[in-house]
Formats: C-alpha cells, structure tokens, sequence
C-alpha cells in the first residue's frame, strides 16, 4: 500500500503469529489504523494488541510515538521501542514474556515498514 497525504490506512496489516486457536496461547495479532495529513504525518493512529496480555489492549505510548511523524525508519523504530516498553504480557507453558514483548515490536515495525512501500 503506499500512502498519499490524507489518506487512510485502516486496519493495517493484521499480522498473526501462532497457530493455536487459543487466542491467549502462542498467537499475537496487532490491528492498526489512521490517517496521514498534507505532509505526511500520521495523524489519529489507533494501534491494539491482542494475544499478548489477558485481555486485549491499546497500546497509547505506541501511538503517541506515531502520531504526528512521518513514517520512517527512525519513527518505525521509536513506535516498537514504545509498544514493547508499554506491555507486559505473562509467560506460560507456551511463550515467555520477553519472546511476546520482541513479537509486538517486530509485527508493529513489520505492518508499518509494509505500509509506506
């Protein structure tokens, strides 16, 4: 997808990791969507988590870190440090904590880099 100012991209690449049908076993899905204004900054970026906390949740850090940058490899980079900083997500029999805090930052870098080609 590539962008153009006011564009939208909505639910971003839902990116799913995991083959379990237990969402709460070894699976983390990140759905994602916002806008770009006339320069190309994001702007109203929404971003959750799921599978990788009891519930699903927002992560806020992670979209204050987007909005309002343009999309580059430093702002990929500074939006999974946040996501990953912002979660802490349990360890069990079928993932540690630390293995899905790496997951959120990669599949948030991952969705964002494949959504300015």
């Amino acid at each position: 997808m590539r962008f153009l100012p006011r564009s939208i991209f909505r639910h971003g690449p839902l990116r799913d990791v995991g083959h379990s049908r237990n969402l709460r076993a070894e699976k983390a899905i990140l759905p994602w969507r916002g806008s770009l204004d006339s320069d190309g900054r994001a702007v109203d970026a929404h971003i959750g988590a799921i599978g990788v906390s009891d519930c699903p949740i927002r992560l806020g850090a992670a979209e204050a870190a987007l909005n309002g940058s343009a999309i580059d490899e430093k702002t990929i980079a500074e939006v999974a440090a946040a996501a990953r900083s912002e979660i802490n997500p349990p360890s069990d029999i079928h993932a540690p904590a630390a293995y899905r805090r790496a997951l959120v930052g990669t599949l948030l870098a991952r969705g964002l880099t494949r959504s300015v080609r």
